[in-house]
């Protein structure tokens, strides 16, 4: 047996494999993600225990099939588990949370089993698609300065949207970036694919698509819609985001409504504290190593820019 572990190891590293170290480390930190986070209840954010019943509801959604009267059923259910925020956020990450359940049971640890497969994915796509720009051992440093962030190592641990929007959206970057490299229409339709999965884990994602389209315009100019398949792409992406917007000006919005009329919570959306709220907290997220460490590379990268 000994013998067989070893020749294991030699052939995993081998000069054949030579992409082996990268995921064996993504897979290292997926598991010190997933044995170091609470995962008897103890939830560290109000929203994780929301999130981690509406995959609950929508396993036993599918296993009742309450076609007759959806409505009625959900409203049974609501009386029971008045947690439920199921519709108020967009549904992609319960699905997914679901299928943990189906396999594994309805548990905390189930859910945060799915949260940990995002993370090891989100890893990985941070690396490949850092392997596009850097040297392989540079790609991996980033992928794990990326988690090294405060802000990012405690969402990988709670059943959050954000981590699962990130792995959708880096992932569709990564093809992207593909789609400009060989423009072949296959990936930018991925890439519309995943963006649009990403949407449909945290609305917040369709600014990223949005940012993209802008990206193809400044790249390609209005050319890039001469084709027939990405006027296809195109109206596939509108239609597809179509039930979103339905979702957001019916449910979505109840959020910004209990946030703006809160008696308790007035103030002027338009001052310096809260438009400049998130960039003072990008030392805490990010960790003051961290954030110092990116400022400082993106001055270097900016003068060491191709003239």
């Amino acid at each position: 047996m000994k013998n067989f572990f070893y020749s294991a190891k030699n052939h995993i590293l081998s000069k054949n494999h030579p992409n082996s170290i990268p995921y064996l480390t993504l897979t290292l930190l997926a598991v010190v993600l997933f044995v170091t986070a609470p995962k008897n209840g103890d939830f560290w954010w109000s929203e994780a225990p929301r999130n981690a019943l509406n995959g609950a509801f929508v396993l036993d959604f599918i296993k009742a099939m309450p076609f007759s009267d959806p409505v009625n059923w959900a409203k049974q259910y609501y009386y029971q588990y008045p947690a439920l925020t199921i519709l108020f956020y967009p549904p992609m990450l319960y699905l997914f949370i679901a299928a943990f359940y189906a396999v594994f049971g309805v548990s905390h640890s189930s859910a945060l089993a799915c949260i940990t497969v995002f993370s090891f994915f989100l890893g990985l796509g941070i690396y490949k698609l850092a392997c596009r720009m850097v040297a392989r051992p540079a790609a991996l440093a980033a992928s794990l300065l990326f988690f090294s962030a405060p802000g990012i190592f405690i969402w990988a641990q709670q059943i959050m949207l954000e981590i699962p929007m990130m792995t959708f959206s880096v992932w569709s970057a990564y093809f992207l970036i593909k789609y400009c490299e060989n423009e072949k229409w296959q990936d930018l339709f991925i890439c519309a694919v995943l963006i649009i999965s990403a949407s449909y884990t945290k609305q917040m994602a369709a600014i990223i698509g949005l940012s993209f389209i802008v990206a193809l315009l400044l790249g390609y100019g209005i050319r890039i819609f001469a084709s027939r398949k990405m006027l296809v792409i195109a109206a596939f992406s509108i239609i597809a985001l179509v039930p979103l917007a339905f979702l957001q000006v019916k449910f979505g919005s109840f959020n910004v409504v209990s946030v703006v009329n809160r008696p308790d919570f007035q103030t002027d959306r338009l001052s310096f504290q809260n438009i400049f709220w998130y960039l003072k907290q990008f030392p805490n997220m990010m960790g003051w190593g961290l954030f110092l460490f990116s400022f400082l590379g993106g001055i270097v990268g900016f003068l060491n820019r191709e003239k």
